[in-house]
């Protein structure tokens, strides 16, 4: 029997197939790290906040009269917590654009799994059409050998 003519291109079709699926999975798992990562940033943030306010109470209930030099401590302290706060924020910014990000890879990878599923279906039914049309030649060649052999035999 004859050999597919666009064998190869059916093979190149499933390995696209293949790698889309793996691109899709890696990408599914960044996406779920940035979400981590967004959790993680937010959990942080909380945790600077708790031990925030843990410290002004403290600090009030321990305050009796107050010196200068107390004070200025104290403020350069809370500018400090302050830069803390505002830089753990941008990192909740920065994980969310991560996260964003994962997510459109997301997106682009099940588009190219569906590219190449379709692209894969294409080949699969023209091979299946082109089989069909090798069998119904091969019949007919089949039946006129034997109706000019019953034609020979007369």
């Amino acid at each position: 029997m004859t050999r597919y003519p666009l064998e190869a291109l059916g093979a190149v079709r499933e390995q696209a197939e293949r790698t889309a699926e793996e691109r899709l999975a890696a990408a599914l798992d960044a996406r779920a790290r940035a979400a981590a990562a967004v959790e993680e940033a937010r959990a942080t943030l909380e945790a600077h906040r708790r031990a925030e306010a843990t410290r002004r109470r403290e600090a009030d209930r321990l305050t009796g009269t107050t010196t200068s030099a107390a004070l200025l401590r104290e403020e350069a302290f809370r500018r400090r917590r302050d830069r803390e706060t505002e830089a753990l924020r941008r990192e909740i910014e920065r994980a969310r654009e991560r996260e964003r990000a994962a997510a459109r890879g997301v997106e682009a990878a099940r588009e190219a799994l569906n590219d190449a599923a379709v692209e894969k279906a294409v080949v699969e039914r023209h091979r299946a059409r082109w089989e069909a049309e090798r069998a119904k030649i091969l019949e007919r060649r089949s039946e006129e050998a034997l109706e000019e052999a019953a034609r020979g035999r007369r």
